[in-house]
């Protein structure tokens, strides 16, 4: 299966933007990747007119005569009367770009070691390949943004195989967007015999349970009336 990368067009003017979006959807079918267009703030790769920096994080791609006085030496550089093959091109080597970036990153960054009880807390949410982005996963993210959990809770409560649960947090280690700590240091992990923990008992309606089971747990019972 082909990895995904995210690529920005919203910085270009409306025309090359059209027509840039256009040969996307031919190019893309011979790339080496998926690319799936997002906002900039999200992009792997963003393309402009040499007109505007891009952040030091994303590859950018540079579209006409501009390019040779701007951006880095990372930038992948596009004519302006570019053509399907030299964008599937261009496309490629800045796909290879990213693909080196994260490995870079990864290397620099190893994962967090994790054991059998070890949580996994979501850092900030991240947009995930279109492998990772059904019901089940989304709510393995949502069920990390409140509380930390660990594989074998996922496994059971979030419609996910052993596998998958592996894949999944094997992809927010590599982005850096997940904290991996061991059980005691969350006091709130969801206990792996409870029965109550799926992810619609963190809602308004799981709260309100716990509230008035404590509510009356502290109760004081009350004396029999004399006779």
């Amino acid at each position: 299966m082909k990895k995904t990368v995210r690529i920005s067009t919203e910085f270009l003017p409306t025309s090359m933007r059209m027509r840039f979006n256009v040969l996307l959807n031919v190019a893309q079918t011979r790339s080496i990747v998926q690319w799936e267009v997002v906002a900039p703030s999200a992009a792997d790769v963003v393309v402009v007119d040499g007109m505007v920096e891009v952040r030091a994080s994303a590859v950018a791609m540079v579209i006409g005569d501009a390019a040779s006085r701007s951006q880095t030496a990372q930038a992948v550089r596009l004519e302006s009367a570019y053509s399907v093959p030299a964008l599937i091109a261009a496309l490629d080597l800045a796909a290879v770009r990213v693909l080196n970036l994260w490995d870079t990153h990864r290397k620099s960054h190893p994962p967090e070691a994790a054991g059998p009880n070890s949580t996994f807390r979501l850092k900030h949410w991240v947009a995930l390949d279109s492998a990772m982005t059904s019901p089940a996963h989304s709510r393995v993210l949502a069920a990390m943004t409140r509380k930390g959990v660990t594989r074998s809770w996922i496994v059971k409560n979030c419609a996910l195989s052993a596998p998958q649960v592996d894949s999944l947090l094997g992809e927010l280690q590599r982005r850096g967007a997940v904290h991996v700590a061991a059980e005691a240091e969350f006091s709130a992990v969801p206990r792996e015999d409870a029965t109550d923990e799926s992810p619609s008992a963190f809602g308004f309606i799981g709260r309100l349970k716990r509230w008035l089971s404590d509510a009356r747990s502290a109760s004081p019972a009350k004396e029999p009336h004399a006779l």
